[in-house]
């Protein structure tokens, strides 16, 4: 498994145990594309590091399957081995 998928499932699985104040959620713009996608988890990745909140990557949809019919996100998400259900969705 990748470390990106690694964060992504530690993310998730930590959510129900943080005060809102130890959490900041980072998101690309409606589009969702590749470039939205990879930005927010990237961003908040590597901002984890540096700060003293939980960054959350939120993709910026509420349905999966405007996801899967983007190609090229679902292409590199598949070469991380992320599973869709470990990403958080406004």
């Amino acid at each position: 498994m990748s470390t990106v998928a690694k964060y992504l499932r530690w993310i998730k699985a930590s959510l129900p145990n943080l005060k809102p104040s130890q959490v900041m959620v980072v998101t690309g713009n409606e589009a969702t594309d590749l470039d939205s996608t990879v930005s927010a988890i990237a961003l908040a990745q590597v901002q984890q590091k540096y700060g003293d909140r939980i960054l959350v990557p939120m993709i910026n949809t509420d349905h999966r399957q405007v996801l899967r019919m983007r190609g090229e996100v679902m292409d590199l998400l598949g070469q991380m081995q992320v599973d869709l259900e470990d990403l958080l969705y406004l």
